[in-house]
């Protein structure tokens, strides 16, 4: 018997030795973890010029030694928009490294040339590789788009201000907006009411009665950007929304349903902010029943509000724009 396990252990030993070095091979290769940092290739973009808004791409190449974690950081020379994106790989490649003209900080891109920085997260290299890639045409978001303010005040929007002091409600083209040139600053001070100012964007802008939404809510997204003041950061915005349920041109408080959904503005610098409109609640006590019906929206408005006690407060707001299957991506 000692004999039969004698030679079936030799024989395993034997098949052993005979088997592939790959078939040994379940992890990653130890070169690639241990062994030294080096740059095969420079960093390369798949073209230099990109226009995103007819559907291209940009993905950048760069072969190195071995697995590290890195990032690609991409500004825009004009804009300052920032698009980040990371990985751990010893390949660059279209897989890992596609760009689409998204943002991960706003502003958003425009037309300008991004300057492309390649950095390693590991203490073998401090080195950090450049290129360039120019964006013809920004990348263009579908959506019902409310308001981005370029075209300035529509005569069909109604507004309120309060006569506090120092008050400035309204368009501004100043170079700080995050899309395009312009922006609705809403700033002053109310010394008795929460309420600082507001304004209201009716469908009949649009020359209908509801604007031109999906009736799945819950499929259904409102965006804005939002600008918070780090030196003042004690405004609130509430965004409404009213419904023409029964469709006869208006909205009705006592009848009909009111949305609303509050933000404390504790960021600062512009933030863009998402909501489902089925997770929006009512602001009415559900006087129209406290359903959903987006395709029935009459209106949106936008209250400024601050604590009274607080002094002077300051906001501003750019982009409304619903979307639809998930949010923004701008």
């Amino acid at each position: 018997m000692k004999k039969l396990i004698y030679i079936f252990l030799c024989l395993s030993v034997i098949v052993s030795s005979c088997r592939k070095p790959d078939e040994f091979s379940d992890g990653p290769d130890l070169y690639d973890v241990y062994g030294d940092f080096e740059i095969y290739s420079p960093l390369e973009g798949s073209q230099i010029n990109v226009d995103f808004a007819s559907g291209e791409t940009v993905f950048f190449n760069c072969e190195l030694s071995k697995v590290v974690n890195w990032q690609l950081k991409i500004t825009g020379s004009n804009s300052g928009a920032e698009k980040i994106i990371t990985g751990t790989s010893k390949t660059l490649d279209e897989e890992v490294a596609l760009w689409d003209g998204t943002t991960t900080s706003l502003p958003i891109f425009r037309v300008e040339n991004c300057n492309v920085e390649l950095s390693f997260l590991t203490n073998e290299t401090d080195t950090i590789l450049s290129t360039s890639v120019f964006v013809t045409t920004p990348k263009q978001n579908d959506g019902f788009v409310i308001t981005d303010f370029e075209e300035g005040w529509d005569p069909n929007w109604s507004t309120f201000v309060q006569s506090g002091k120092s008050m400035d409600f309204g368009i501004k083209l100043d170079g700080t907006a995050p899309q395009l040139a312009r922006y609705y600053n809403m700033a002053g001070t109310v010394d008795w009411d929460w309420l600082t100012g507001m304004i209201d964007f009716n469908a009949s802008a649009f020359g209908e009665s509801t604007m031109s939404l999906s009736d799945n809510s819950d499929n259904l997204y409102f965006n804005a950007f939002v600008y918070g003041d780090p030196l003042y950061p004690n405004s609130r915005i509430l965004f409404r929304f009213d419904e023409d349920e029964n469709l006869d041109g208006a909205f009705d408080i006592t009848n009909e349903d009111s949305f609303g959904y509050e933000i404390i503005i504790n960021w600062s610098g512009w933030k863009h902010i998402s909501v489902k409109y089925s997770d929006i609640l009512s602001a009415n006590n559900s006087s129209g029943g406290g359903v959903h019906n987006s395709d029935k929206l009459n209106r949106v408005s936008v209250l400024h509000l601050a604590d009274p006690n607080s002094g002077y407060a300051h906001s501003a707001i750019d982009y409304l724009i619903f979307t639809e299957n998930e949010p923004l991506r701008p």
